[in-house]
């Protein structure tokens, strides 16, 4: 009788120790549409790691999602909506275009632009619309019908162009043609011919920016060669100079 128990102890013992001897091997799978998944395995022997591919804890350092390389055009501008994650940008000097990427290095849509220097682009907030100025064309598209939903030819070169936060209102900065020497802003609604209000200023314009929710304008000018003139910042809704 004790040599029946003392054996049974050992078998249980043994057992355990097998058991305990046993590694799990783990491997996480991750993926953008299913989210991530994960798959295990026992092995009776360690798996030794390699001290180069060895990483301690979670990494927050930027990652490529995608990347694409044109063959012949200069990437140039670029503009990002974080709500839709779409990604806008231009092309000049060959195959000049705009695009639009989602999640992937493929376009959802492109559209010629028909200069070859650099042009001023711009994007809504939430990725609604976009728009696009070269020469003397101001261009808003959507992203939703991914088609041209207005387009304006002005009396200047345009320098600047910049979208309301939801996309029914364009901002633009141009140089006068002609060689006048001075330069021009302008507010549309998009679909109205008829500019909601206009200024000109001398000199010519180099740059132009604005605050987020579109309260502020900043126009830079410059006279001479190379000269720093000013900053004119203008409030849309009166179109005072502040």
């Amino acid at each position: 009788m004790k040599k029946l128990v003392s054996l049974s102890v050992f078998f249980i013992m043994a057992t355990f120790f097998a058991i305990a001897q046993d590694y799990t091997l783990q491997k996480t799978f991750t993926d953008k549409d299913a989210g991530y998944s994960i798959e295990t395995i026992q092995s009776e022997n360690p798996v030794e790691i390699n001290e180069a591919t060895q990483i301690s804890g979670s990494s927050r350092a930027a990652e490529i999602n995608w990347q694409f390389t044109d063959p012949a055009a200069i990437g140039s501008k670029v503009v990002v909506s974080g709500s839709s994650g779409y990604t806008f940008n231009s092309w000049w000097l060959n195959n000049e275009r705009v695009s639009l990427y989602s999640n992937s290095a493929t376009a959802q849509w492109e559209y010629p632009v028909p200069t070859e220097w650099e042009y001023p682009i711009d994007m809504t907030p939430d990725g609604a619309y976009m728009a696009t100025a070269f020469d003397s064309v101001v261009q808003v598209f959507s992203s939703a019908s991914q088609i041209l939903v207005w387009e304006k030819v002005t009396v200047a070169s345009i320098v600047g162009a910049k979208l309301s936060e939801d996309g029914t209102m364009v901002f633009i900065v141009g140089n006068l043609l002609g060689g006048a020497g001075r330069c021009v802003v302008a507010a549309y609604q998009v679909g109205n011919e008829v500019p909601l209000w206009e200024t000109e200023f001398d000199g010519t314009a180099t740059t132009f920016a604005a605050s987020g929710d579109r309260s502020r304008l900043a126009l830079c000018q410059y006279t001479g060669f190379n000269k720093l003139f000013g900053v004119e910042i203008l409030y849309y809704a009166d179109l005072q100079v502040i």
